[in-house]
């Protein structure tokens, strides 16, 4: 296992991954209307091959599990 951490102004936070599979430079787009009020994901990107990258928003997914 790997552990993935992330750094906000106010905490710090790991997730533990299997594995990292590739590192990307990327532009975010905005989402699409259909995903325009998706709780978790911030945007999107499209991959060199074609397909569409959903990129993850970590601090609203933390902030749901502490909802909990």
């Amino acid at each position: 296992f790997s552990l993935l951490i992330i750094d906000t102004n106010e905490n710090k936070f790991g997730f533990i991954v299997n594995e990292f599979v590739n590192q990307l430079d990327i532009v975010q787009k905005p989402l699409a209307s259909s995903f325009k009020n998706h709780p978790f994901i911030s945007g999107t990107s499209l991959l060199g091959n074609g397909e569409v990258l959903f990129v993850i928003n970590p601090i609203k997914l933390i902030n749901q599990k502490e909802k909990k």
